[in-house]
């Protein structure tokens, strides 16, 4: 990571449907339904007003075979009425759904918590995507780790990164590149960290899979997005992403015009940075910074202020009275 200049991460091409991230692609925005997945009006106009707005990649929850089926008439119609938007099926809990809706979108994201790593559902998996050319997002949840992982990390963001590379070295094994890496945690420094020790993790291994970015269930109004710009955007002044969600309880609509304005500020960002002290900066671990001497000699300092200095170094009981007056 460079401290002095903004540059983006090297990372690998991948194809969704018509769009393509990674590379020296721009960062891509999208979003996701939030209607029954079996309503095939009610998610089809959904997903053009989200493409109308700017998403050119759009998620439908797939929790069961009915959902998973239903993608086919869901995407065959989009493209019937002229829609190009890079659908996507979010499986929830059912590994057996992600093989049925690889025959339909453009990509899968599958939660690595919810598969037994010994049973080949993952390597099955693989094989049904590369032979429609489907994408997979291999996205990793900070509250449903395995059961495996957890009893070795915790409910940790290095738990978080064990995960994930379990599953992109099966990925590496098989040849399969076209692969998709989140860590999303709805605690916001949960969820840098974990995209940091990843990273770091990923290139000792000389891995450049894309990343997509977002903070889970971020809320709505302005909370939401203050969550999600403190989140995505401490990730994409590293460098870090390749795609985003904003993830609002609203519209979803709404989250387009949110995303596109993280996406625009980095794409402008360019130039030479000074940093004083760069050997503070301990990008996946938390540290209190080291004391700085301050130019103010003590009788400078404003009453209040020596009273604190002296409160710290001498916290009688008359100084904490004075102080909380």
């Amino acid at each position: 990571m460079n401290l002095t200049k903004y540059e983006r991460r090297p990372s690998r091409e991948v194809r969704i449907g018509r769009v393509v991230i990674g590379g020296d692609r721009p960062i891509a925005v999208q979003s996701m339904t939030n209607t029954d997945t079996k309503d095939t009006e009610a998610c089809i106009r959904q997903i053009e007003r989200i493409f109308r707005a700017g998403g050119p990649i759009v998620r439908l929850t797939a929790q069961g075979r009915r959902e998973g089926e239903n993608l086919e008439r869901i995407v065959r119609r989009l493209r019937e009425e002229g829609c190009d938007a890079a659908v996507v099926a979010d499986i929830h809990f059912v590994p057996e759904v992600a093989a049925i809706a690889a025959k339909y979108v453009d990509k899968v994201r599958i939660n690595p918590g919810n598969y037994n790593s010994s049973h080949g559902e993952f390597e099955a998996l693989i094989d049904r995507c590369r032979e429609r050319g489907v994408a997979i997002r291999i996205g990793v949840n900070h509250g449903s780790l395995s059961k495996r992982v957890f009893d070795e990390w915790g409910d940790t963001p290095e738990g978080m990164v064990a995960s994930a590379m379990e599953f992109l070295r099966v990925c590496r094994e098989k040849a399969f590149d076209q692969v998709v890496v989140s860590m999303k945690s709805s605690n916001t420094r949960v969820m840098v960290a974990a995209y940091r020790l990843l990273a770091e993790a990923m290139e000792r291994e000389g891995m450049d899979y894309p990343l997509h970015l977002g903070v889970t269930e971020a809320g709505n109004g302005i909370e939401g997005r203050i969550k999600s710009a403190v989140g995505i955007g401490a990730l994409l002044a590293d460098g870090i992403g390749d795609t985003i969600r904003v993830s609002l309880t609203e519209a979803p609509e709404n989250e387009i015009p949110v995303a596109q304005l993280l996406v625009d500020h980095f794409a402008r960002r360019s130039g030479v940075f000074s940093v004083k002290y760069p050997e503070r900066y301990t990008p996946t671990r938390y540290s209190r910074r080291t004391r700085v001497q301050t130019p103010l000699i003590h009788s400078e300092l404003p009453a209040d202020w020596r009273m604190i200095e002296a409160l710290t170094e001498n916290p009688t009981a008359e100084l904490r009275a004075a102080i909380l007056s």
